[in-house]
């Protein structure tokens, strides 16, 4: 909080929830998903009427179920997940463009006053982010594949590698394929668990196309190893073309 305070990212903290957000407007919960629970049930001691909580978590189902059973009425919950960051942690790792021209998924439930729902809005569109609605559901299921699995995916390949005695020989594709395996644990733990049910079908899709993979493999099948890295490659760079083409700032 230091730090924060000295480089100039925060005006004032506290680490006191009454002092924090008595008279807060819009509270935006950055914690680990397992401390939610914790969070919500001190928030909801000195939240004034009618504010509005935001959170940056990775799932949504189980957020918005504490949210509504652990925030007292008068409290507006919506649910956000900017769709940005790294695997470093800390105000020192801090990035001048980390939210141009990306996406925050806004997740409101069903029941929410829709001028919180603007508002929340407008507080990622301020920060220059593009914002999306959708369901608690959509939300998980598309986040399991394009965010969990990759990082299960990322874990995986480390231990692929201790296990084969490759790591002392692995090089910058490595590196950059693996960098998310970096992130925090504990907090990664909380993140799949919530998600489980959804990241688990995600696992089942990827084991599907590597098996795929292996069949091309054994049967020396070059054609469609070709095509699918062929098609891969398109889809991506498609991909980081629309991702970046908008950002003063260059990746």
């Amino acid at each position: 909080m230091a730090r924060a305070v000295r480089v100039g990212a925060i005006d004032r903290g506290t680490l006191s929830y009454r002092s924090g957000v008595r008279r807060a407007d819009l509270v935006v919960v950055c914690t680990p998903i397992g401390r939610f629970e914790t969070v919500f049930r001190q928030l909801g001691k000195y939240l004034p009427p009618g504010a509005v909580v935001t959170d940056v978590g990775s799932t949504k189902r189980r957020v918005l179920a504490m949210a509504a059973e652990l925030l007292p009425a008068g409290v507006h919950f919506v649910g956000s997940h900017p769709m940005a960051g790294s695997e470093n942690a800390g105000v020192e790792f801090a990035r001048a463009d980390l939210f141009q021209r990306a996406q925050c998924l806004v997740v409101p439930s069903e029941r929410v006053d829709p001028q919180a729902v603007r508002l929340v809005e407008a507080f990622w569109q301020r920060l220059e982010m593009r914002t999306t609605r959708m369901s608690a559901d959509q939300h998980d299921r598309l986040v399991a594949q394009a965010s969990h699995l990759p990082h299960v995916v990322a874990s995986a390949l480390i231990e692929v590698a201790v296990g084969g005695g490759s790591l002392d020989v692995a090089a910058t594709g490595f590196g950059d394929t693996t960098r998310i395996a970096s992130g925090n644990p504990d907090m990664w733990l909380d993140i799949l668990m919530s998600n489980r049910q959804c990241l688990a079908e995600s696992v089942d899709e990827l084991i599907d196309r590597l098996q795929a993979i292996r069949k091309w493999l054994d049967e020396d099948q070059a054609g469609p190893i070709a095509r699918f890295l062929k098609r891969s490659k398109q889809t991506r760079d498609a991909w980081i073309r629309r991702r970046y083409e908008e950002r003063e700032i260059e990746p």
